[in-house]
């Protein structure tokens, strides 16, 4: 008994060719070449596609910016790898605009191996926002993490939510935090950092000036070590630790 259809109509059947297309995506465009299927030789060029275009399928998303860049992709549907090189200009999400979060400039490269993704990336953003994220994130389920996060960003972040007292924060917070894990358990290790900060709170009449922060970072806490300030002709100073998991609480003491 023969079969049909044949394996290799049925091959062909299945596999997508592209020979220098190019779709157009809002004010963006998309060119596609190479082979897609069972086997899989695919190049895509992407020159300002709009992120909002996933909001389609994620309306509370709220993204915005634009998405460029480059990405390769060879081996089998099965067993794929990949590069990629993207550039993500005026990113902002509705959660991120929500916490005043501006838009922000990403930057990243990095090449996908089986599950393993591996990836370095700059994120910068108004206000001294400078974030550098380098390692390698599993994509299948319960895989592990292995990430650095390092750089800087203002205190001014925390303002959004300062802003019904009219209190404000500012200076800068510094990074160095390893992440490991898998992405639903996540383990964080580090120090975070600050010097030089304030803080003003008209309803209480609180100023704080040249605030110098020292706090570690350990699986689900963050542990503050030094917390001093100068305050009018004295000073404050303080200590404890605050969970990072929801309904952590905190613990705090003062000398």
């Amino acid at each position: 008994m023969s079969r049909w259809p044949p394996d290799n109509n049925h091959r062909r059947f299945r596999d997508a060719r592209f020979t220098q297309t190019t779709l157009k995506t809002g004010g963006g465009s998309i060119a596609i070449s190479g082979q897609a299927g069972a086997d899989i030789d695919l190049t895509a060029t992407l020159t300002a596609v709009p992120a909002a275009l996933v909001n389609s399928f994620q309306p509370d998303l709220g993204a915005e910016g634009t998405i460029s860049g480059s990405v390769s992709a060879k081996g089998t549907a099965a067993a794929p790898s990949a590069t990629f090189k993207i550039v993500f200009a005026s990113a902002s999400v509705a959660a991120s605009r929500n916490a005043g979060l501006g838009p922000l400039a990403i930057a990243t490269d990095g090449t996908l191996a089986g599950t393993a993704l591996n990836l370095k990336g700059h994120i910068t953003g108004a206000g001294g926002l400078a974030i550098d994220v380098a390692g390698t994130v599993g994509t299948a389920p319960g895989a592990p993490l292995n990430l650095r996060v390092t750089g800087g960003a203002p205190l001014a972040l925390g303002n959004a939510q300062l802003a019904t007292r009219g209190a404000a924060l500012q200076g800068s917070l510094n990074l160095d935090i390893a992440i490991s894990g898998t992405s639903s358990a996540p383990k964080f290790a580090g120090r975070v950092t600050s010097q030089g900060g304030g803080f003003v709170d008209p309803a209480t009449g609180i100023v704080l000036r040249d605030l110098q922060l020292a706090a570690s970072v350990s699986g689900d806490r963050i542990v503050v070590e030094k917390l001093h300030a100068l305050s009018g002709d004295g000073t404050v100073s303080g200590s404890g630790s605050v969970g990072l998991a929801p309904n952590a609480g905190s613990q705090s003491t003062s000398p």
